[in-house]
């Protein structure tokens, strides 16, 4: 899963409750950051 946020990372539960198969990309991204998280979650991590 893939998740965009206009918050910051550093919003994200310190519990890492989103999981590990879980990419977070803080808007704005680009599309190559997009690509690479995608690429990421469709390897497995």
């Amino acid at each position: 899963m893939v998740v965009a946020s206009g918050y910051a990372r550093d919003t994200i539960p310190a519990d890492g409750s989103l999981g590990a198969a879980v990419a977070f990309l803080a808007k704005p991204f680009t599309l190559d950051q997009l690509a690479a998280a995608l690429r990421a979650v469709l390897d497995g991590g």
